[in-house]
């Protein structure tokens, strides 16, 4: 006889449904974009929902040099960045439970590319050129962006970029589109498509 109350095999079957789709959750989930697409802030929002540790490559790249990006691209050159940038990428393919804000140009590398694909799942955060001009305008500017830098329109330099990369971020196993959408939403819908179809 089933003694259970009333409730409970629903509650029991959800919790069992609950736990197959965390197991079947990639263990490491990489945002790409361009810049000001809101990597970092969906990476802590979704880190926060799934109880998972966030990496920033870019933050994680101006503590170990003890500057900031541009003072690095000037004083120790790309070459080295990109450098740290894949021995930070290697160390985030190896860790668990973790949700990585690439950099914006990060996916563009092919061995990177590579190595985030085959490690987890990538989701390409989809936004318009003058979504992330003017998320960056109302932050620190270019300052902090080396590759944004110089005299022309955020724009139309976003967007040159975005030509460029496109066919590379398309690549990602997931796309969302956040124009207008919250960044806890976005989270919430990052954590449903991969529950529904894990990378």
């Amino acid at each position: 006889m089933d003694r259970s109350r009333p409730g409970q095999g629903g509650d029991a079957t959800r919790l069992r449904a609950g736990a197959v789709k965390q197991a079947n959750r990639p263990s490491r989930i990489w945002l790409v974009g361009l810049s000001g697409s809101g990597k970092s802030t969906v990476a802590r929002e979704l880190a926060a929902l799934l109880d998972w540790r966030v990496l920033d490559s870019d933050q994680e790249i101006r503590n170990l040099a003890g500057m900031d990006i541009p003072e690095i691209f000037d004083v120790l050159g790309e070459d080295h960045f990109r450098e740290m940038e894949r021995s930070i990428a290697a160390r985030a393919a190896e860790a668990c439970r973790v949700v990585v804000a690439t950099g914006g140009g990060q996916m563009a590398n092919g061995c990177l590319a590579e190595v985030m694909l085959g490690s987890g799942a990538v989701v390409y955060l989809r936004a318009r050129p003058r979504t992330c001009a003017s998320r960056l305008a109302t932050q620190l500017g270019t300052e902090g962006r080396p590759m944004l830098g110089g005299e022309g329109s955020l724009t139309k330099k976003l967007d040159s970029l975005l030509k460029r990369r496109r066919p590379i971020y398309e690549s990602a196993h997931h796309s969302l589109d956040v124009d207008g959408t919250e960044p806890r939403r976005l989270a919430i819908n990052i954590r449903e498509m991969l529950d529904a179809d894990p990378a």
